[in-house]
């Protein structure tokens, strides 16, 4: 069996975004607070804040909005079985290659990071094809959830940016399958840059609605600042910024309410937010208390989180 390739890195802790900033706020306060608590504040106080600012704002403005509850139905229901393919094809292919091979099949892919660049506690399977099953297998979720944006694109008056966040969330599946199963450098650096991807792509989808309120198609515009930031991220891409671009969902989602003059279902936008909280919280867990699903369950509500924050959108009415 060839040896693998394995980049010397300095080993830290602490690596995940989200565990380095509560870090970064421990020390600049003086304290010493578990980076669980932090978290949870910080989290708890955005969705607080969206919370009142959206429920002021529907005192002041006329809350109609669409019902696309049927629309919704029958799309699942003409595009069930696609869906399902969707989820199962890549756990059946990557099972078999699975059985086949191990882990030496990925030596083409170059450089295998250090084990402490493993934002997981599940436990490595070692030289087997896939390192992380449960972690790979449950990116099946994002996979499927770009397939059904992808087909909802067909329906929606912003298709264009629609579409590309579902291309997003399809190949951020695709790679996140790629890095639970090989662990290689590039694709770590290839699933963090379609981490921001998806988040960046769904404020376009909400910018783009603004602009369609105005009467105004700034669709190709948005794609092709998509397609230059990938470009140009690649190159200077080390950690996804998801929490930034949660921030900037949320600002995005709040200037989308404004120009409308509308909230919308907001129930939908309120769900997405838990589904996310939720999910980064057994996300966090995973690495600080052994919780060896939390990753598994975070593609879950992450995935949820999308569909629902992307359907909360679609019931503004544009004028």
């Amino acid at each position: 069996m060839a040896l693998l390739k394995t980049k010397m890195i300095p080993k830290h802790k602490n690596h995940m975004e989200i565990l380095k900033t509560s870090n970064q706020i421990n020390k600049l306060l003086g304290t010493s607070i578990k980076p669980i608590y932090i978290i949870l504040i910080f989290m708890l106080t955005i969705f607080y804040v969206f919370y009142l600012t959206t429920q002021y704002l529907e005192t002041l403005y006329e809350n109609r909005y669409n019902d696309n509850t049927l629309k919704i139905e029958y799309i699942l229901f003409e595009n069930f079985n696609n869906l399902i393919l969707a989820f199962n094809i890549p756990i059946l292919i990557f099972y078999s290659l699975n059985k086949i091979f191990m882990c030496d099949f990925w030596d083409f892919l170059g450089i295998t990071v250090n084990d402490n660049l493993i934002s997981s506690s599940e436990i490595k399977k070692e030289n087997k094809l896939i390192y992380y099953p449960k972690n790979a297998y449950s990116s099946s979720c994002q996979i499927c959830t770009g397939i059904y944006l992808m087909i909802r694109s067909n329906t929606v008056i912003n298709y264009k940016t629609t579409f590309i966040l579902g291309i997003n969330m399809y190949f951020m599946g695709i790679f996140s399958y790629l890095w639970w199963s090989s662990s290689k450098e590039i694709i770590r650096k290839l699933d963090h840059l379609f981490m921001e991807l998806h988040c960046i792509s769904l404020c376009f989808s909400f910018i783009s609605l603004i602009g369609f309120h105005y009467d105004y198609d700034i669709e190709n515009e948005l794609v092709l600042i998509t397609l230059i930031y990938t470009y140009l991220r690649y190159d200077f891409m080390t950690r996804a910024k998801i929490g930034i671009l949660i921030l900037f969902i949320n600002v995005c989602s709040l200037t989308l309410i404004i120009s409308l003059k509308n909230v919308g279902n907001i129930d939908l936008y309120y769900g997405g937010f838990i589904s996310i909280l939720f999910g980064s919280y057994i996300k966090t867990i995973d690495k600080l208390s052994g919780f060896i699903w939390g990753t598994a369950l975070f593609h879950l509500f992450a995935s949820i989180t999308f569909v629902l924050c992307f359907e909360w959108s679609q019931t503004l009415p544009i004028q």
